[in-house]
């Protein structure tokens, strides 16, 4: 194999530890910027914390609105009983207000009730957040370091792979490693292969005879009849 020839081998080599590393280096982003998912529990917590402090806020307008109703019907009995009543006229449209009152503070007790069962839950949910936080945090720490730990690898060893890279591109004939970068760029993880039994790795076709007789005597690859890739024997 001519010597420019196993250096492009070695150049995607490089490529294929290269591209390894970029994709380890971004999930780690990634999981670093998840933090095992503490920042979206934070944020339900401040949706629960605001639920519940709406319920509360509802739960005192309930119980002032109670109080309004009970304190009116506590002075229409005093009314009633005072001995001042003119007629049973008066007397009977007072006990009417009186009752009406009577099932406006039930109803209003059945909503409290209802508030008071939501506070009940959204404060369990509260807490059960804020221990899985808490949980999640502790154990954050240790994962955190051990994920920069590895990303300070992976830049250090993509780092040397990118100096190793750049001195043997200034080995390759220029065009024909624009080449190579061009097809490892459009497929990802190769840019040269070698015919195997005739067949073309990159696009699985088997390869006309004289095109296989063409790439056996070129001294260097050439663009296999699929487009996708430069090939040699």
């Amino acid at each position: 194999m001519p010597e420019n020839n196993y250096t492009l081998f070695e150049l995607q080599d490089l490529d294929i530890k290269k591209k390894s590393l970029i994709n380890g280096i971004t999930n780690i982003d990634k999981k670093l910027e998840d933090s095992l998912g503490i920042k979206e529990l934070n944020l339900n917590l401040e949706l629960v914390i605001k639920k519940l402090n709406e319920q509360k806020k509802a739960q005192i307008k309930i119980n002032q609105l109670r109080e309004l109703n009970e304190y009116e019907i506590n002075n229409l009995n005093t009314r009633l009983y005072s001995g001042q009543i003119r007629n049973n006229k008066e007397a009977e449209a007072i006990k009417f207000e009186i009752e009406s009152k009577n099932e406006t503070v039930q109803q209003i007790s059945t909503r409290n009730d209802k508030v008071n069962e939501n506070i009940k839950k959204i404060d369990q949910i509260k807490e059960n957040l804020e221990l899985k936080i808490l949980s999640s945090e502790e154990k954050w720490i240790d994962i955190k370091n051990n994920l920069l730990l590895d990303q300070k690898k992976y830049k250090q060893h993509l780092e040397k792979i990118y100096t190793e890279r750049v001195k043997i591109s200034k080995k390759i004939d220029k065009q024909l490693l624009n080449l190579y970068e061009r097809f490892f760029s459009l497929n990802g993880n190769f840019g040269i292969v070698k015919i195997d039994n005739d067949l073309s790795p990159c696009c699985k076709i088997k390869l006309p005879n004289a095109f296989v007789e063409k790439v056996k005597i070129s001294p260097t690859p050439i663009i296999c009849n699929c487009g996708k890739s430069l090939i040699m024997e």
